[in-house]
């Protein structure tokens, strides 16, 4: 398959399922090959078999994005099967059920938090994104070209009240990337951050207050392809994006 990212190998974190998969599954269509990041070793193996089945090429590996041992395997790995990696979508993330369950979401209080559970959401939103990058920024250094793409969430999510701990990890995902895009310029590596505009039906389901689950795939494939070149520390928002 030779599409728009014909030649390009891309990493994906969070790839078992949701907008990581999704993204990855589009990736593939385009003739991009997959490495494929998760904990979740049932979900990543159904991503990379969709991949496969549909002519596609995919390397599943279990990654947890917070242990820097695998993600140097993961990376290693990836450049053994496939020499190099073009672009890292950092999607892996613990959503706020982790924190508190949905019905309780509008009385709980911030003091009500369980700290290590705090400390496991950041670990997996802000650590997780910073390992990755740290790891791969390397490998595109080297090679004088890449993007990298953090996904975050809208100010409606970020500021929620009774979102405090899912907020400020996404928030400090795009302090981050905005800093790092800085660094990462003179070496032609871009990164950019890119948010759906509102929350996401998944896979499958159709309900109408929720934007369609692949609203993401027009600006992640620009933003993986040669077409972003010239994109260096931007917010992209999928549902209002257009191509240029």
């Amino acid at each position: 398959m030779i599409g728009e990212l014909g030649k390009k190998v891309a990493v994906v974190t969070g790839a078992a399922r949701g907008i990581g998969q999704t993204i990855a599954l589009a990736y593939s269509r385009e003739g991009a090959k997959l490495s494929l990041w998760d904990v979740d070793v049932e979900g990543l193996d159904r991503t990379a078999r969709e991949i496969r089945v549909s002519g596609g090429t995919a390397l599943a590996l279990k990654t947890d994005v917070t242990r820097l041992g695998e993600i140097d395997a993961s990376v290693r790995a990836t450049l053994e099967r496939f020499n190099q990696i073009d672009d890292l979508v950092n999607s892996a993330a613990l959503k706020m059920s982790f924190i508190v369950p949905r019905d309780r979401r509008s009385t709980y209080h911030f003091w009500e938090i369980d700290p290590d559970r705090w400390r496991n959401l950041l670990d997996v939103n802000l650590t997780g994104v910073f390992l990755c990058c740290q790891r791969v920024a390397q490998e595109m250094v080297e090679r004088r070209t890449g993007s990298i793409i953090n996904i975050t969430t809208g100010n409606e999510t970020k500021l929620r009240r009774g979102y405090s701990p899912y907020g400020a990890s996404k928030a400090a995902v795009e302090a981050f990337s905005l800093s790092i895009a800085k660094e990462l310029k003179p070496y032609s590596v871009r990164v950019n951050l890119l948010q759906p505009g509102g929350a996401v039906n998944l896979r499958g389901q159709t309900d109408p207050s929720l934007l369609p689950y692949d609203v993401i795939v027009p600006a992640a494939l620009f933003l993986a392809s040669d077409e972003s070149r010239d994109s260096y520390g931007e917010m992209l928002v999928a549902k209002d994006w257009q191509p240029r």
